[in-house]
């Protein structure tokens, strides 16, 4: 049993420095890690190179090769034992000292650097489901802007699912302008909708945009007559605040995509988000919507068929022709017209994401990867909202000078998405009376409703 014991404890040791189970002095935050990435580049990439690999032109010279900084076991080492190899250096491999060098905050900028490095390699392998209390990865504290009573995320550790989406690359600043332009109606005032006959209210608060029906329970005034008071709903007649922690009507599930945002109504199969085509990173978004008299299947009908394009739409598509069809989607070529007889050709595959949404993604030719959403809703028995997004991308050097440009840009965009829709909801309306004349038997002696009509929502950019 001794000898056993004696065993198991040797298999069990491993080596430890004075320093190993030593603390960092510098919080793991985001200004830390910007500053351990900038000494990174500065005293550790000749070797280790800029993606961490181990593939840094000074490490060729070395006698080992320096250690691939990406893989796992980085942030298995304590800090401790980081701070102690940055310190004093590791003379078997090669490894200088940096403690006459970096200052003591240094030494743990950079330890927190390496930390988060290696965890971004580990969130690849992330699997889809959640382990109550066993958090994998740590994500890097930071200070909050205009959310009251908390000041940090490590506040929301453990009480709330926090979605985090870190923008990089050259436009970051210009992306997280434009995701926060894209919600700013929803945090100024309470904003009325209407699906399937039911009004509702929608606002943002400190914890994402909310949804109930635009009744107070009190004595039944619109929520959407009322204002916004540090995020929180205030009835217009009495002053009443809606509380979403204890609300005093039901919450409707919400989902906020950064251009979109939806609310899932009660009947149909909960889903944890919409489902979506995949979305360009770094694109040029528009947003159009334009009411029609019709339901979101006739929406779906007309975008499942491309080929009357390029003959009711002469003004936008040259020709087309079907490429493939199966069963869940149809890729066709079809030529944009750009001025009189110039057009530029491109492959662009429909498909059906979800129920009523249906996508369009050029999957070859200028602006391969750019996604058309165009979505349903049913606003009542006979009235639809036609919501087309936009997310346009190219390769070409001269696209991200057009996404600065995207404020002057996006009306164009819109401007013709609406003049192909007006048309297309001419389409929709007539298909729709079809069938409610062989459903009635009564002809509907219907005009269309879209060939002067702006929708009052086209000045907000998020639905």
């Amino acid at each position: 049993m001794l000898a056993g014991a004696g065993t198991l404890g040797w298999a069990l040791a491993v080596p430890a420095y004075p320093t190993t189970y030593k603390r960092s002095q510098v919080p793991y935050l985001t200004v830390s890690v910007a500053s351990g990435r900038a000494l990174y580049g500065e005293h550790c990439a000749a070797c280790h190179g800029a993606g961490g690999r181990g593939d840094g032109p000074a490490g060729a010279s070395l006698a080992r090769p320096p250690a691939d900084l990406s893989e796992p076991h980085t942030a298995l080492h304590t800090a401790g034992d980081m701070y102690w190899w940055l310190t004093h250096g590791i003379p078997e491999s090669g490894m200088p000292p940096f403690g006459d060098r970096l200052s003591d905050d240094e030494r743990w900028d950079l330890i927190n650097f390496l930390r988060a490095f290696s965890e971004g390699f580990q969130s690849r392998v992330l699997a889809p489901q959640t382990v109550p209390g066993q958090a994998w990865l740590g994500a890097i504290n930071f200070y909050l802007d205009g959310v009251p009573g908390k000041a940090e995320l490590k506040a929301y550790r453990e009480t709330h699912n926090v979605l985090l989406v870190f923008l990089g690359g050259p436009q970051a600043q210009e992306r997280a302008r434009a995701l926060a332009a894209a919600s700013a109606a929803l945090r100024r005032k309470p904003l009325a909708v209407r699906v399937l006959g039911r009004p509702l209210v929608l606002w943002r608060g400190a914890q994402g945009v909310h949804a109930t029906d635009d009744r107070c329970p009190h004595l039944g005034a619109r929520w959407s007559d009322g204002h916004l008071a540090d995020g929180h709903l205030v009835c217009p007649w009495h002053g009443l605040a809606f509380d979403v922690a204890a609300p005093c009507s039901p919450l409707l599930p919400t989902h906020d995509d950064g251009t979109l945002v939806w609310v899932q109504l009660p009947g149909e199969a909960p889903l944890p988000a919409p489902v979506l085509p995949l979305r360009p990173a770094s694109a040029l978004v528009s947003v159009m919507t334009l009411p029609a008299r019709c339901s979101p299947r006739e929406v779906l009908e007309n975008r499942l068929d491309p080929w009357h394009g390029a003959h009711f739409h002469r003004h936008s598509f040259a020709r087309l022709a079907v490429l493939e069809r199966v069963d869940d989607s149809i890729t066709v070529r079809v030529a944009f017209r750009v001025a009189g007889p110039l057009a530029i050709e491109v492959d662009a595959r429909f498909h059906c994401p979800q129920a009523r949404c249906i996508a369009m993604t050029i999957v070859d030719g200028e602006g391969a990867g750019s996604v058309v959403e165009t979505h349903g809703t049913a606003l009542g028995t006979d009235r639809c909202q036609i919501t087309e997004a936009v997310f346009a991308t190219s390769s070409r050097p001269g696209f991200a000078v057009a996404r600065r440009l995207g404020a002057l840009i996006a009306p164009y965009m819109r401007f013709a998405a609406r003049r192909l829709w007006v048309e297309d909801a001419a389409y929709c309306e007539r298909r729709y009376d079809l069938r409610q004349e062989a459903a009635t038997g009564r002809p509907s002696g219907h005009t269309p409703s879209c060939q002067s009509q702006e929708s009052s929502d086209e000045r907000e950019p998020a639905r």
